[in-house]
């Protein structure tokens, strides 16, 4: 019994006619093209014949793949949600970027390597950023800002192109620029000696004086500690620091000596 069937046998049929044509006709046409022909129509014939013994795999083949592929993106999607779910309890504890692995920030970035553009990962990277700036924030406010600057390293971990960073630099800087600048008057004496005649007089020159020291402390936020003869002059020449700084709290003590002066001090 014959293993071809009928359109097979019908392929080879055509080949065998088409190569009798064509070695009839070898005088009419260059070699090349008869090598050219030749080729096309042998796959022609190979197409008709393997036509026959190409077969569709049944339904019942199919259906596992699609099952083993539903599988694996419901597995995916569980370890999406457990990631999540650990890292809202990793921001509510406080493990915002450490320790390594166990951590908000990881696990978010392990979201978005699972699945790239996932909202809550992108929202929970954007809130620890805030944080950071917050706290960076916060410590410019206590006049520290060499502590906002570790913040604002920690802010930069999560991303490098976000306004708010460019916001807290430029604080920074700024509040870096104040303390240089505080710095250098406190070089140019910590200590200011009261004249006694002028001060007994309450004149023009004392008040003068007291409203230079004003704007200096005004300028530098520092402190300072009055020494005068008795508590009611010390008074005095606190209300006239007030009075020439309006709108500035002057921080500071009073103290009763001979001898009286200002002593500046580092801000509180």
């Amino acid at each position: 019994m014959s293993n071809y069937n009928d359109i097979e046998l019908a392929g080879e049929f055509l080949l065998v006619v088409i190569s009798g044509a064509i070695y009839s006709t070898k005088r009419f046409f260059s070699s090349r093209s008869i090598r050219c022909l030749s080729f096309c129509l042998f796959g022609l014939a190979v197409l008709l014949g393997g036509c026959a013994t190409v077969s569709v795999p049944p339904e019942a083949e199919l259906e596992p793949v699609f099952v083993n592929v539903a599988r694996a993106a419901l597995q995916k999607q569980q370890v999406v949600d457990a990631l999540l779910a650990q890292a809202e309890r990793d921001v509510l504890a406080g493990r915002l970027t450490s320790p390594y692995g166990r951590n908000a920030y990881d696990r978010f970035q392990g979201v978005l390597r699972l699945q790239p553009g996932n909202i809550q990962a992108q929202s929970g990277l954007q809130l620890i950023l805030m944080h950071y700036v917050s706290l960076g924030r916060s410590a410019l406010k206590r006049d520290k800002p060499a502590q906002a600057k570790q913040w604002l390293a920690l802010a930069q971990t999560i991303t490098q192109t976000n306004p708010l960073l460019d916001e807290l630099q430029a604080a920074i800087d700024e509040s870096l620029l104040r303390q240089s600048e505080r710095r250098s008057l406190s070089k140019q004496g910590d200590e200011i000696l009261l004249k006694a005649s002028d001060l007994s007089a309450r004149n023009d020159a004392i008040k003068l004086l007291l409203q230079g020291v004003a704007a200096r402390i005004r300028q530098s936020d520092e402190s300072v500690l009055i020494v005068a003869r008795t508590d009611a002059e010390g008074r005095w020449l606190y209300q006239q620091l007030r009075q020439a700084a309006s709108g500035y709290r002057v921080r500071g003590d009073i103290r009763v000596e001979p001898t009286p002066k200002l002593r500046l001090l580092p801000p509180l």
